[in-house]
């Protein structure tokens, strides 16, 4: 089993196989090391080399990545009046609904002035058997006090939730209920239900709930919203391309990365300098071990074959 190896140990094992008279780097050189252009050359060929190989058009094995979330019951706020924060209970002034807040959203970084909109997350406190959700453009109160009028359904930006990830993938998308404390589900075991994929409709945004099952669209600011709109926690499982981040301390890891192919960036790395700096047999050995590693992920990029009849 390959052992995983941070950023450090990749930029010395690149300058070892590249036979160039520089000196190892230390927990204490990395950031200031001397010489500092060559050492700053092998650190970023090292880093175009691990984002490279999620650039590719190729499907290798490592791009793409599962999770199962919990997604909770979303509400857009527009005209807020005073900030709001996670524990407040809002109740809508017409329909009596009341809603718990356990997270916000802005969508992008906190601006310094109170926001027109926010997007909260929580629980609904009225009985299923009574309107769940609010009215449209009704007032909300929290504690008797106007904070905000609601604005219509929430949406999800799973890229802020999720580390790395870059794209959703529209397919396979399932939705489960979130087991109770005892390992039970309040409805049965379920194996999850297929959640469509409808692409954005400004047109379509009532009728989807109307055609039975749960759908899943991306509005044109990159965030997914769930209709019929969810009423209690579930659980969302999908898969989704990965897109990793540069490592820039000296024990980060190319986390996305199997430790299997860690020494890909390393030889990559080694090609780089070659050419650099004119050196053709080092650059025909770097580029030997580039290909054992490629076809490795081609191969494993391949399905199975399977011949009718056997087993």
């Amino acid at each position: 089993m390959a052992i995983p190896k941070n950023y450090i140990t990749l930029v010395n094992d690149a300058i070892k196989e590249s036979k160039v008279t520089l000196d190892p780097l230390t927990a204490e050189t990395f950031d200031n090391p001397p010489r500092t252009r060559l050492y700053s050359l092998f650190k970023d060929w090292i880093n175009d080399a691990y984002v490279e190989l999620f650039l590719s058009p190729n499907e290798w094995e490592f791009k793409s990545a599962r999770i199962t979330v919990m997604v909770e019951p979303a509400i857009l706020l527009q005209n807020v009046a005073s900030p709001v924060e996670i524990g407040d209970v809002l109740v809508g002034q017409s329909s009596d609904v009341s809603f718990t807040v356990t997270g916000v959203s802005f969508h992008e970084e906190a601006p310094l002035t109170l926001p027109d909109e926010v997007t909260v997350y929580g629980t609904f406190n009225t009985d299923y058997n009574l309107p769940y959700h609010f009215q449209q453009g009704e007032v909300i109160l929290r504690e008797d006090a106007p904070v905000a009028t609601y604005g219509g359904i929430g949406s999800y930006d799973f890229a802020e939730q999720i580390t790395g990830m870059d794209e959703l993938f529209h397919t396979n998308i399932r939705m489960f209920d979130v087991p109770e404390s005892d390992g039970h589900y309040s409805h049965g075991y379920t194996a999850g239900n297929l959640v469509r994929y409808e692409p954005w409709n400004q047109s379509n945004y009532y009728p989807l709930v109307s055609l039975g099952g749960a759908s899943i669209s991306k509005n044109p600011q990159g965030h997914y919203q769930f209709f019929p709109p969810l009423q209690k926690p579930m659980l969302l499982s999908f898969d989704y391309s990965q897109h990793p981040t540069p490592m820039v301390n000296a024990t980060d890891y190319p986390d996305f990365l199997p430790a299997k192919y860690h020494d890909y960036l390393v030889w990559k790395a080694v090609m780089e300098y070659a050419d650099f700096d004119n050196k053709a047999d080092v650059f025909r050995r770097a580029k030997k071990h580039i290909d054992r590693h490629e076809f490795t992920m081609y191969k494993e990029e391949l399905p199975e074959v399977s011949i009718a009849g056997l087993s």
